[in-house]
């Protein structure tokens, strides 16, 4: 399901949690507040649950091993073209989290890519067989692609390792967000909040 349709049916109150992988716009804020469940963006309503982090990859049949960030955004905003970008035709949260902690503030956004995919799968196979194709896939599902270095000024240079993203020294590291409704729990959520509170407690 995409972050649109998740949201679209926790604002409805037809789902009691809502994951997301990035911070949500403060338009979604908005409009859970019409809906009635409340400031989503307080800590009460607001669990910290995992970290991934974005990875740029590119076919591993090409010679590019490293990529600046700000040829990245470059290529996702259409004003370079040395590669050809492949993206999901629906969006995900990651990438719109992208766009909003790197693209936006620069008055960058981003351009309808190259080649749009319908499928996760689609998007790997068409990248991994393309002599310039590009994409950003989360750390986990890289597959036979070639991951790339992420550069940047002073000799920064940031690579996909489970290490960098736990620490969050990766550049392209994003927190999964658990927002609840301002409402009462059911039980089973309850007990599930209290498990995931790293808090010592005294039985």
């Amino acid at each position: 399901m995409t972050l649109e349709g998740a949201f679209s049916n926790f604002v409805n109150h037809e789902a009691d949690v809502l994951l997301v992988m990035r911070e949500l716009r403060n338009i979604k804020l908005q409009i859970a507040v019409e809906a009635g469940l409340g400031q989503l963006n307080l800590s009460r309503q607001m669990r910290i649950l995992a970290l991934d982090a974005l990875v740029p990859v590119t076919s591993a049949s090409s010679g590019v091993r490293s990529i600046s960030i700000g040829d990245l955004t470059a290529e996702l905003a259409g004003t370079r073209s040395e590669f050809e970008v492949h993206l999901r035709t629906d969006l995900d949260g990651q990438i719109q989290g992208f766009e909003d902690r790197f693209m936006r503030p620069f008055g960058l956004a981003l351009d309808p890519p190259d080649v749009s995919h319908e499928t996760v799968d689609a998007l790997l196979g068409a990248v991994a067989e393309a002599e310039h194709g590009l994409t950003l896939l989360p750390f986990g599902a890289t597959r036979n692609t070639q991951p790339l270095v992420l550069t940047g000024p002073c000799g920064l240079r940031s690579d996909a390792r489970f290490l960098t993203m736990k620490t969050e020294d990766k550049l392209l590291t994003f927190t999964m967000f658990m927002h609840l409704p301002q409402r009462r729990q059911h039980h089973q959520m309850v007990d599930f909040l209290i498990g995931c509170d790293p808090r010592p407690r005294n039985w």
